[in-house]
C-alpha cells in the first residue's frame, strides 16, 4: 500500500491545535482519534460497501511525529471524539480494537467454544480479552513474551509457543482430542498458516 520513503505510524490520539479551511464540527482543543485511513466512496469496491478494498484509500501516516496534519477525507469520515475519561494512550487503540471486534463478529463465536489465538502482540492480546469477555474458552498461544502475563487475567488457559511445530498436537491434547472450534491467526508469520492437525486422515480415492 505504501512504499518507502514514507512517514510511519498510523494510530494516534491527541488534541486539535489548528483547524483547516472548510472544516466544520471540530474546534481547537478537541481531543480526537484520527483513524488510519478513509475510503473514497466512489470506486468499484466502495459502491459495493467493501470499503477496506477501496482503490483510492487516503492514508493517515506520520503519527510517530509530535504534530500530525490529518488528511481532509479522514477529518470528514474517520475522526472521532475522545470521551473525557478516556486516556489518549487507550484511545489510540481504537482502530486495532475495531479490527478485533470485527474479527470476533465474523467468527460466529458461541459461548463456551474453544478458541486458539496465535500471536501475543497487541492484536493477539486484544483478541484474548474480547473473546474471554464474550464467553470463549481461550487457549492463548504466545511466543512466551512478558506480555503473556496480561493474558492470564483475560481468560488465557495455557501459554504455548508459536515457534513450535507441535502446537496442533498440544491443542488436541488440551481439548481431549477435539481441537479448537476457532483459530485466530495474529502472528503474520506465513509458516504458521501451514500448521496441520497431527491426527492422521485416511485419504479417500
Amino acid at each position: 500500500m505504501l512504499r518507502p520513503p514514507t512517514l510511519f505510524g498510523h494510530e494516534a490520539a491527541g488534541r486539535i491545535i489548528a483547524v483547516g479551511a472548510g472544516v466544520a464540527g471540530w474546534s481547537v482543543g478537541d481531543r480526537v482519534v484520527a483513524n488510519n485511513s478513509a475510503p473514497c466512496f466512489n470506486c468499484f469496491f466502495c459502491r459495493r460497501q467493501e470499503y477496506s478494498l477501496c482503490a483510492n484509500l487516503t492514508f493517515n501516516n506520520g503519527t510517530f511525529a509530535q504534530y500530525l496534519k490529518v488528511p481532509a477525507a479522514i477529518v470528514q469520515h474517520n475522526l472521532l471524539p475522545i470521551p473525557e475519561d478516556l486516556p489518549n494512550a487507550i484511545a489510540a487503540l481504537t482502530e486495532p480494537l475495531a479490527c478485533v471486534l470485527h474479527g470476533v463478529a465474523r467468527s460466529s463465536l458461541q459461548p463456551g467454544q474453544r478458541v486458539v489465538v496465535l500471536g501475543d502482540g497487541a492484536i493477539g492480546l486484544m483478541f484474548v480479552g474480547v473473546l474471554a469477555q464474550q464467553g470463549a474458552k481461550v487457549l492463548y498461544l504466545a511466543a512466551m513474551s512478558p506480555a503473556c502475563r496480561w493474558a492470564n487475567n483475560w481468560g488465557q488457559r495455557k501459554p504455548l509457543t508459536t515457534a513450535s511445530s507441535d502446537v496442533p498436537a498440544v491443542v488436541r491434547e488440551l481439548t481431549e482430542g477435539m481441537g479448537a472450534d476457532i483459530v485466530i491467526e495474529a502472528t503474520g508469520i506465513p509458516a504458521v498458516w501451514s500448521w496441520r492437525s497431527p491426527v492422521p486422515v485416511q485419504e479417500q480415492r
